[in-house]
């Protein structure tokens, strides 16, 4: 049983062969017996039907190979976009991060997120060039690339292509990259700097130490090369891992001690939490704390992971990653401890949603059993958010994007049997009005016996934005009973909530009432609430009613060089940009857009930025709709009353 372990993360581009890699080391390493390819659903890492379906991660994966006492957890992630909170997960959870780059096609907005992300979380990382066999392979120009657009710090280490396979850092000869890879080395470290620069080499026997503190600190990024279908450069792959990959920092002598990073529901085995073990030791049977949430209970499996396949171990190490099933009420980032004054560790910072669609079951009375399905989801997915918006009344699943909602929807009706339809959500318009108006409302009704009668007067106007709604009781004299005020305002505010001009609920005005009458035995509180009601509907003919629109605040971040193509298109949206900044190299773009115009914003920024956009977005105001918009929904609505909907 290794006592050493080393964590790796495999990321980067969408179909750059991530998966393939995986297959590619289980198989060097005698795991699998054959080479597993992707394109056929052999993966053991993309088990899941979907998966396979659509040749793309969409889950994060673990397996691992050992060697010489070192188990090598290897941690497959997703590259594209919308499944993100999977990759941030792994990152985290690793110690060292393998970025992949396509060999032929030049580099993506996802190898710069991958290192980013590496930096943020502290883990050093190195780049794959894979697909080197490929006719189009360019393994200089896609380094140059990773020189100029990534990092200053790369520097070439081994490259294995359809006609060559060079050691760079082994092959002592006087080629370019030799000459780079020795620069950045010597550049790592000042004392060897100053030998090199006066000796021209460095000897390797000088080399090794400051190499070691290079990658872990990151002045030194190694670029390897291979192809996952071939073979070429994976065993080098491996070895660079065994040897250079810094190990996970452990102390085994402490309680047991381990962070949850994903929960990954698996069929009938039910829920498997991904842990990575952090300190001491976990037996099966041995009672556990939840750091985070004050409970406890027994561990009755520990697994550990090579992609769908999973197998029993009694005991868990201090550096090791593996599955513990069937937990109650774990979440991801939970803190788990034989103590019971251990910490609750720090997690990870998930993006916020950027893409929301409405819910709805196609299946009638299976309202609950969509709700449950979409808190497993989200369970899965800490990035997901869902609710019922009570102020559009409906149900709301929020991520990153179409291909994450369409994934959901697809898993709901495998897992669950229930048909879900998603769709835009509705855009929270509200209604008030321009000027002040003065109307009177009056119910009056008589059908036998005792009647209906109320009658009232009352000044509109308008209010601040945001100010919502003002009720005022001027009534003096006992023109209007005292007992019958609180049913004028609740008429009014019914009657609001309706909307009067486009079935928007109407806010920021305030309704004075000062004049009225009753009568002895006629009058009611539904007599006033219908007066009120009344009084509104008559008071808008003067004060001029308008449709506000919600303003959302966005912070756009991209490369300079799409600056001109997002400008234009914020303008073509009725975007007003406050400021241009730049920071950490980054374009940034500040600006206000009506929510009616990003409801797919996530979609057309990562076409026109070739995948190197991001965006974050919050409620900023409301303002009045242009009169093009106004009447659009107003006309709606008047067609909608006509056909009685």
């Amino acid at each position: 049983m290794a006592n050493k372990f080393k964590n790796i993360a495999i990321t980067g581009e969408p179909a750059s062969g991530k998966t393939q890699l995986c297959e590619a080391i289980l198989h060097k390493a005698g795991i699998s017996n054959r080479l597993n390819l992707v394109e056929k659903g052999q993966s053991v890492f993309d088990s899941q039907n979907d998966e396979k379906e659509r040749q793309l991660s969409i889950d994060m994966a673990l397996g691992y190979f050992e060697r010489d006492d070192v188990k090598v957890n290897i941690i497959d992630t997703p590259g594209y976009a919308d499944f993100i909170g999977e990759l941030i997960a792994g990152i985290f959870a690793s110690d060292f991060v393998i970025i992949l780059v396509d060999a032929e096609k030049p580099m993506t907005a996802s190898s710069q997120k991958a290192y980013t992300l590496a930096k943020k979380y502290g883990k050093p990382a190195a780049f794959f060039i894979n697909a080197m066999s490929k006719d189009n392979a360019d393994f200089d120009k896609r380094f140059a690339q990773i020189k100029d657009r990534v990092t200053i710090n790369a520097a070439p280490f081994y490259i294995a292509g359809k006609d060559k396979k060079i050691d760079v850092l082994n092959d002592e000869n006087d080629s370019p990259h030799r000459e780079a890879l020795m620069e950045s080395i010597a550049s790592s470290d000042d004392a060897l700097l100053e030998k090199y620069l006066a000796e021209g080499k460095i000897a390797k026997e000088d080399m090794a130490a400051p190499l070691m503190k290079g990658i872990a600190s990151g002045q030194i990024v190694p670029v390897l090369s291979g192809d996952a279908i071939t073979g070429d450069g994976v065993d080098s792959l491996m070895d660079f891992l065994l040897k250079y990959a810094p190990e996970t920092d452990r102390d085994a002598s402490k309680p047991a001690l381990a962070q949850v990073f994903k929960i990954s529901s698996q069929g009938h085995t039910g829920e498997v939490a991904y842990a990575k073990i952090i300190e001491g030791k976990f037996s099966q049977g041995s009672s556990i704390y939840n750091v985070s949430r004050s409970s406890s209970f027994r561990l009755t499996q520990i697994n550990t992971l090579q992609g769908s396949d999973r197998q029993t171990v009694n005991e868990a190490l201090a550096g090791d990653i593996v599955g513990f099933i069937k937990l109650k009420d774990v979440y991801a980032g939970d803190t788990l401890s034989e103590s019971k004054n251990a910490e609750a560790r720090p997690f990870v910072e998930f993006p916020q949603p950027i893409y929301s669609v409405s819910v709805k079951s196609k299946t009638p009375g299976a309202e609950e059993k969509v709700a449950t399905s979409l808190a497993a989801i989200r369970k899965e997915n800490p990035v997901v958010r869902f609710g019922f918006n009570a102020e559009t009344k409906e149900m709301v699943l929020a991520g990153m994007g179409n291909i994450q909602m369409d994934v959901f929807a697809k898993r709901i009706l495998t897992n669950y049997n229930t048909e879900i339809a998603l769709g835009p959500t509705r855009i929270p318009y509200k209604e008030t009005i321009s000027i002040p108006s003065d109307a009177e409302g009056k119910h009056k009704k008589q059908s036998g016996g005792h009647g209906q009668f109320g009658r009232c007067v009352l000044k509109y106007e308008p209010l601040e934005r945001g100010a919502g709604f003002e009720f005022v009781n001027k009534i003096v004299g006992g023109a209007i009973p005292g007992n019958y005020i609180p049913a004028i305002e609740k008429g009014l505010i019914a009657a609001m909530g309706k909307g009067v001009i486009a079935g928007y609920p109407m806010v920021d005005v305030r309704a004075t009432l000062y004049d009225g009458s009753y009568h002895e035995v006629d009058s009611s509180n539904l007599s006033f609430e219908i007066a009120a009601s009344i009084s509104l509907r008559n008071a808008m003919a003067k004060a001029r009613p308008i449709v506000l629109e919600p303003i959302m605040f966005l912070e756009i971040s991209f490369p300079e060089e799409f600056t001109g193509a997002i400008s234009g298109d914020l303008t073509s949206r009725r975007g007003r940009i406050n400021t241009f900044e730049k920071r950490d190299g980054v374009q940034i773009i500040k600006a206000e857009v009506p929510q009616s115009e990003i409801s797919t914003y996530v979609n057309e920024l990562r076409s026109l930025t070739k995948g190197q956009g991001e965006f974050t977005t919050k409620f900023s105001h409301y303002e009045p709709a242009p009169a093009n918009v106004m009447n659009a929904l107003v006309d709606k609505h008047s067609k909608e009353q006509a056909e009685g909907r």
